[in-house]
């Protein structure tokens, strides 16, 4: 059975023109980076998450929860 798999760069290029805050849109961007090959399976922790974009664990928290 063929899978569809989406590449980094393919998922950036489907993000990029998403209308967001920019802390959402960074947030969402890092996630992707966290993703299977097929976009799914995404479990980073909060703490690498809010390293990777520089703000703190509650800000991204709310941010995750917003994007949901």
């Amino acid at each position: 059975m063929a899978q569809n798999r989406v590449g980094y760069f393919d998922l950036i290029r489907q993000l990029r023109p998403l209308i967001l805050p920019p802390s959402e849109k960074a947030l969402l961007m890092a996630m992707a980076t966290h993703a299977d090959p097929d976009g799914t399976s995404i479990y980073p922790s909060i703490e690498t998450l809010a390293a990777e974009i520089c703000i703190n664990p509650r800000n991204t928290k709310r941010h995750r929860a917003a994007l949901v």
